[in-house]
């Protein structure tokens, strides 16, 4: 029992050492260590539908706003700042001029037009489709009643701003429906 003690109080010396170099803590690889629980089946945030798989793109992924655990007020995220209309049915993004994506690139409006025409597409064969059809023209656009997405609104009006129309005030878009 005695050498068990020993290699027990060696082994928690070993394992609470500090003496890890900068190099080895992943910070400068920028790699990402999650306990997930199971196995995601994959990442395509248009095709995945499980917790697993939420848990790593909400780690991974930054909306145009974040939730703000403090108030109902949003937060930037991709977006560092946005209007609402009157109406509370058109939104403007001004997008950080910062963001990157991780190879670099820089984030911009059309990346978000692009990844909502994804979704949209009925041959992607994503089940939450319907989750963008409080948007003008999205439902008709995936159901095949119109094949123009220029129809749908979203809109880049410029690298950094981006328009999204609504078909009528949606609180879950975004609450509350007061410009910053």
């Amino acid at each position: 029992m005695k050498h068990y003690s020993i290699f027990f109080v060696l082994f928690l010396i070993i394992g609470c050492s500090s003496n890890v170099s900068p190099v080895d803590d992943g910070l400068d690889k920028q790699i990402f260590h999650f306990g997930n629980g199971s196995e995601p089946q994959g990442i395509d945030p248009h095709i995945v539908t499980g917790v697993p798989e939420h848990h790593i793109l909400i780690s991974l992924c930054e909306g145009l706003t974040i939730p703000n655990a403090f108030d109902d007020d949003n937060l930037p995220g991709a977006a560092e700042s946005w209007s609402v209309s009157d109406d509370g049915k058109t939104y403007i993004f001004k997008l950080r001029k910062n963001g990157k994506w991780s190879n670099g690139d820089p984030v911009t409006a059309e990346d978000f037009v692009w990844s909502w025409q994804r979704i949209l597409t009925a041959s992607l064969g994503s089940q939450y489709p319907d989750m963008l059809y409080y948007l003008e023209g999205a439902q008709e656009y995936h159901t095949g009643l119109n094949d123009d997405f220029s129809s749908v609104g979203v809109k880049a009006l410029d690298n950094y701003t981006l328009e999204v129309k609504l078909k009528a005030p949606t609180p879950f878009f975004y609450w509350p429906f007061e410009p910053l």
